[in-house]
């Protein structure tokens, strides 16, 4: 079980539970992770409210490097921060890991639209210095409305060629049908 709380400007800014607020408190993450084994490989389960899979960048975590003193136009508008939803994890080998969930959609507790969003995720690591991993999003996202379709891909590759040394390049792609700008 996890459950990370976030503070201050950061919760105002995420407002990760999909509604408008000037709360100085978000709930980031709450879910239960059940980790079983198939064909004595690792299979993880979560269920609950998570951090996206897409993007180099992520909400803070103090177990992750963040490489931008403030995080980067990607990061606030292409990708989304959380999903509550059910998401299974498979490393089929030492260096190939899929990922594969339902949820409710970008930053929504509940869903607002009676449509699931599916996401995927692949990790290739080959070598201990290179790791590339995509994910992709598609669903319908606008509230009240299970027509219009929303697809994002990101690819994030990471070279790691000595110890104090890593060089990361990330490629977002999305669209939305009848996009509405705010």
């Amino acid at each position: 079980f996890r459950t990370d709380l976030i503070f201050a400007e950061v919760a105002e800014n995420i407002d990760s539970g999909g509604t408008s607020s000037t709360d100085s408190v978000d709930l980031e993450q709450a879910y239960v992770n059940y980790r079983t084994s198939i064909y004595d490989r690792p299979l993880d389960i979560w269920f609950g409210k998570y951090v996206t899979l897409a993007g180099a960048e992520v909400i803070d975590d103090p177990s992750n490097t963040n490489w931008n003193i403030t995080h980067s136009f990607l990061f606030y508008y292409s990708i989304p921060f959380t999903h509550t939803g059910a998401r299974a994890s498979y490393a089929a080998t030492d260096w190939l890991t899929a990922i594969v969930g339902v949820t409710n959609g970008w930053d929504v507790l509940t869903d607002n639209n009676h449509a699931k969003t599916l996401e995927t995720g692949l990790s290739l690591t080959p070598y201990d210095w290179l790791t590339w991993f995509t994910s992709f999003y598609h669903g319908a996202e606008q509230a009240g409305d299970q027509g219009n379709q929303r697809s994002m891909v990101s690819s994030v590759v990471t070279v790691k060629p000595m110890e104090n040394l890593t060089a990361m390049v990330e490629v977002v792609y999305g669209f939305e049908e009848d996009a509405v700008s705010t």
